[in-house]
């Protein structure tokens, strides 16, 4: 090991352990001085920040599982479209122009019902 990299480990673990002291420590003092300044009530805040400090990432987990279902349906449509275009010739010959068309929209549907869910999700998740 080179003395640079002696260095960065210094400075990263001086990093890590004023993480681990200061943050819990400057919580317990603003607790103290909330709770000497306003109660019990600053009991009643930290407890309803502590059980909602997870919620945002289970909000983005939610989104994200949905943006990939829409990301799903989209590749199913976009595979059929890609058939159709590539066998365009045999479908003009034999006449499944319809057929092909409905398999497309059922596609087409599923997504659109999928970019529904996750836009009402989005815009849920903006109103909280």
């Amino acid at each position: 090991m080179t003395t640079n990299n002696y260095s960065d480990a210094i400075t990263g673990n001086r990093d890590v352990f004023f993480f681990l002291v200061s943050v819990p420590l400057g919580i317990v003092i603003s607790f103290t001085y909330l709770y000497l300044l306003i109660g019990w009530s600053a009991v009643v805040g930290f407890v309803s920040m502590a059980l909602t400090f997870p919620l945002p990432t289970l909000m983005f987990l939610r989104y994200a599982k949905l943006q990939r279902e829409v990301m799903k349906r989209t590749d199913e449509r976009l595979g059929v479209v890609g058939e159709l275009l590539n066998s365009v010739r045999v479908v003009k010959y034999f006449g499944w122009e319809r057929a092909m068309m409905s398999r497309i929209d059922e596609k087409r549907d599923a997504e659109q019902k999928m970019i529904w869910k996750r836009n009402v999700f989005k815009h849920w998740c903006s109103d909280v």
